[in-house]
């Protein structure tokens, strides 16, 4: 089975996209990468500055089962689906959007929204106008794939910019 894993933000890399995908092959060879972001944001330029952290979900670290859907998110776009859309964790308490406990549901991994918004009130958002056919062309129709999402805190994962530099020359 693939797994894609993602990277801690990097602070040196520019918002939105500040984390490297890597997807690898069930031998643990690196298939292919993309920027993308674990945190969501849905601010649009123009609007009062929102803190991400309280008003979105955040996924909890971990591992994730995924599958991918050609026609799954909003249901015309690729995406990795998360867990058959039950609810996974999120780090808050309460999800800021439904109340619910320490959980989000219907958590995709799809196309960011623009260059400067990544569009998300939960998901994992990959690079816009790259992430559908980075998508298309990297799995099939119902895939099963690993998902790593690192801790949204770059203080707890170890990771510098020389893993940065170290997974783009392979």
């Amino acid at each position: 089975m693939k797994s894609l894993e993602f990277t801690a933000p990097f602070n040196s890399v520019m918002p939105p996209y500040n984390q490297l995908g890597v997807l690898m092959d069930p031998d643990g060879e690196i298939v292919d990468r993309i920027w993308g972001s674990t945190v969501p944001n849905v601010q649009r330029p123009g609007e009062p500055d929102r803190d991400n952290y309280l008003e979105y979900p955040v996924l909890a670290p971990g591992w994730y089962d995924t599958h991918y859907a050609e026609h799954g998110h909003r249901g015309s776009d690729p995406c990795l689906v998360l867990e058959n859309n039950k609810p996974v964790p999120i780090n808050q308490v309460v999800n800021p959007k439904t109340g619910k406990r320490k959980s989000a549901d219907y958590i995709h991994v799809h196309d960011g929204y623009s260059e400067v918004v990544r569009g998300s009130a939960g998901c994992i958002t990959l690079e816009d106008g790259k992430g559908k056919v980075w998508l298309r062309r990297n799995f099939l129709e119902d895939e099963k794939v690993k998902l790593f999402v690192p801790s949204p805190f770059p203080w707890f994962n170890y990771q510098d910019r020389g893993d940065i530099e170290r997974l783009r020359r392979r």
